[in-house]
This record gives structure tokens, sequence and C-alpha cells, in this order.
């Protein structure tokens, strides 16, 4: 069953060991909202959030936490991101719709390894064979949103152009 609301930060025991939940989230969740507002920073300031209707952020997130022989607690997070937000061309200064769509594959565990030796150099980690995107959690408190928040900004166009756009979309390239 699909879950459409995700508290922030999650607390690990709140999952149960190699049992799956997915959630499917919007801008109806408080948090989710706050990183799509962000996205549309860079949109003509007199924008008031009603011309911010046709903006979207859809996550979809699969959650397992897995015991693991060295690390313990490990939560792992497919994650699936796609988004319309408004933002300005670099070339015209037009206003435009940027389209963001990306996969991502995370993992979380106890900030206690995060000095280790095997780690403390590491972004990823190779677990359930995949790799994920290494973070660490404190207090078996995980801040989601700021991982999501770090992934967006990963992939986000960092160079906006309604040219660009228009290429790409003539090529038929997904974004």
């Amino acid at each position: 069953m699909t879950q459409d609301r995700l508290k922030n930060p999650l607390i690990v025991t709140q999952f149960s060991v190699n049992l799956p939940v997915e959630f499917e989230l919007d801008k109806a969740q408080d948090w989710v909202n706050e990183l799509l507002t962000e996205l549309n920073e860079n949109a003509n300031q007199n924008n008031s959030t009603d011309q911010f209707r046709d903006t979207f952020l859809k996550i979809k997130l699969r959650a397992q936490r897995v015991n693991h022989s060295v690390y313990h607690d490990v939560i792992l997070f497919n994650l699936l991101v796609e988004s319309n937000y408004r933002t300005t061309c670099v070339k015209t200064l037009q206003e435009m719709i940027s389209p963001l769509s990306f996969h991502s594959s995370l993992c979380f565990v106890s900030n206690i390894f995060e000095k280790e030796e095997e780690l403390s150099e590491q972004t990823e980690l190779f677990i359930n064979n995949e790799l994920h995107e290494l973070y660490f959690f404190d207090k078996r408190k995980i801040d989601i949103k700021e991982a999501i928040h770090e992934q967006i900004y990963l992939y986000v166009d960092q160079y906006p152009s309604i040219e660009k756009l228009n290429d790409s979309e003539e090529n038929g390239e997904l974004h």
C-alpha cells in the first residue's frame, strides 16, 4: 500500500526490517511544498504563489530497513523525483517552466560509522547489490528532506535556457 504522507525527520525504528514501504508525495506534504517553493525561487519575483499552481514536485519513495553485518540498521531509499518549476532563462531573462526528472538510490547508516576509515571518504555505498548515495543518521533520526534537497540540486539545471529546452524537446530527449 502506498502512503501519501511522510513526516520529517524519520525515525529508523518506524520501518520494519526487510519490509519495504512506498510513498507518493507531492506539494500537499508541507516539506515537499517547501522544496517546490525553493525550486521556484529564481522565477520572476513579481509572481504570487497563485501563479505557481502550474508547477509541481512529485516524489516517489521506496524505503526499506535492512540489517547489515557491519553497519547494523541501514535504511535504503529508492527515489524518483519529477517536477516542473518556474525559473528564468539565463540568456533572455524570460520566465520559463523547467522540467526535472531523476532517479536516485540513497542509504542511511548511523553517524557512529561516519569517522570510520572505511566510510570517512566515501560518498557511496554498495548494499543489496546496488550502489547508493551515502548519508548518515543521528540519534536514529533521518532528515529525508535535506537528502532529497541535496539530490534535487545535483540534478537541477544550473543554466536554464529556453533555447536549450526547445532543442531537447525537438530531439525527444528526456529531462
